[in-house]
């Protein structure tokens, strides 16, 4: 049968079809759609047709299930990223009391944490990072600022 083709093909079919058309004053089309959804398993009718007016296909049984790979580690902050990191926070915090909003509303701890693996040193890689765009652009100079006063020299 070709896709979206009709499963109503034989000459005894059509004229079954014909027959309950008539008979239930529906269009054979619509009977032939009808029929054609108490062929398909995933179909609502089938379901309800083969497994009763509860709907509910049997369970399928359960596998074990996989164990899942461990995480990676979470690298820990070296003493020269934890002076920036207690920076930015600072700034976080004062500008969220500034400007009188939460501080993941300045930037947030995934951000943080970006920021402290990639030390964005210009405005434009700061940007590449997740979410340091539109609103969060103006703290963009400042948090820059920042890290490239904790660049190595």
């Amino acid at each position: 049968c070709e896709p979206g083709g009709s499963l109503i093909q034989s000459d005894a079919s059509i004229r079954i079809v014909a027959e309950l058309a008539a008979q239930f004053g529906r269009t054979e089309i619509a009977i032939a759609s009808r029929i054609e959804n108490l062929l398909n398993p995933t179909h609502n009718a089938y379901v309800r047709m083969f497994y009763g007016a509860g709907g509910r296909v049997p369970p399928t049984p359960r596998t074990a299930p996989t164990k899942l790979a461990a995480a990676a580690p979470t690298p820990a902050v070296s003493v020269e990223c934890s002076g920036l990191r207690a920076e930015l926070l600072a700034y976080r915090s004062t500008e969220a009391e500034r400007l009188g909003l939460s501080a993941f509303r300045v930037f947030t701890d995934a951000q943080l944490k970006a920021v402290l693996a990639r030390r964005p040193i210009t405005a434009t890689a700061l940007e590449c990072i997740d979410g340091f765009g539109g609103v969060k652009s103006q703290h963009g100079e400042q948090i820059v600022k920042i890290v490239k006063s904790h660049a190595p020299r």
